[in-house]
């Protein structure tokens, strides 16, 4: 199965044009207070560019519950990145959970996969993700053997190779890692990231 690569955090139809050239998988629109927010007008209309290969994916933190009602009616989103103690109740088709790396990881990420049926959850250094802090990669490596696990926090293009061939997890996603300053994505950053990404995996199918 193809590595999964998230871009996080975009907010203009340039962004999301560079994360299609380069074979983003999915990429991420942030609805609640941030650098990267965006309104739910503006993701839905970059959220109807994407080809049905990459996914778009409303970001949410410990957000109203008529807003995460909103992103669904009005964003039309393939997944809801929810930390997951709020993903009671969400669709399971369309849930994607987040969990912090600390204490309890083990059993957190058990209790975010009951809730989904995408069968992945993410795992980042905060509940709310892009600041850029990088995560305990050894506790995700051991996780990582047996669950679909998506890791987050301080990757970059420098340094996601090495994540990778550490943990191999089912996917990673980057946010701050990818941008010229907060909130504005670099373009050589973000083409580096996937290329730095991919490269990793194949070297990796070959052993």
């Amino acid at each position: 199965m193809s590595l999964f690569v998230k871009l996080c955090g975009l907010r203009t139809p340039a962004d999301v044009e560079t994360a299609i050239e380069v074979g983003a998988s999915a990429v991420g629109f942030v609805l609640t207070p941030s650098s990267r927010q965006i309104p739910l007008s503006y993701a839905a209309r970059l959220n109807r560019m994407l080809p049905a290969s990459v996914l778009g994916v409303a970001v949410l933190n410990n957000p109203a519950p008529d807003l995460i009602e909103r992103a669904l009616a009005e964003v039309a989103p393939d997944l809801l990145q929810v930390e997951y103690r709020r993903g009671s109740g969400l669709p399971a088709d369309t849930l994607l959970p987040v969990v912090v790396n600390g204490d309890g990881l083990e059993e957190a990420v058990t209790m975010a996969l009951r809730g989904t049926e995408r069968g992945m959850v993410l795992v980042d250094t905060a509940a709310k993700g892009g600041t850029g802090r990088k995560s305990d990669w050894g506790r995700i490596a051991a996780l990582a053997e047996r669950d679909r696990v998506i890791v987050a926090g301080g990757l970059n293009p420098g340094n996601v190779g090495e994540a990778i061939s550490l943990i191999h997890p089912h996917g990673v996603d980057v946010s701050s890692g990818i941008e010229a300053r907060p909130g504005e994505k670099d373009p050589g950053l973000m083409r580096a990231f996937v290329e730095a990404a991919r490269s990793a995996e194949l070297r990796g199918a070959r052993l």
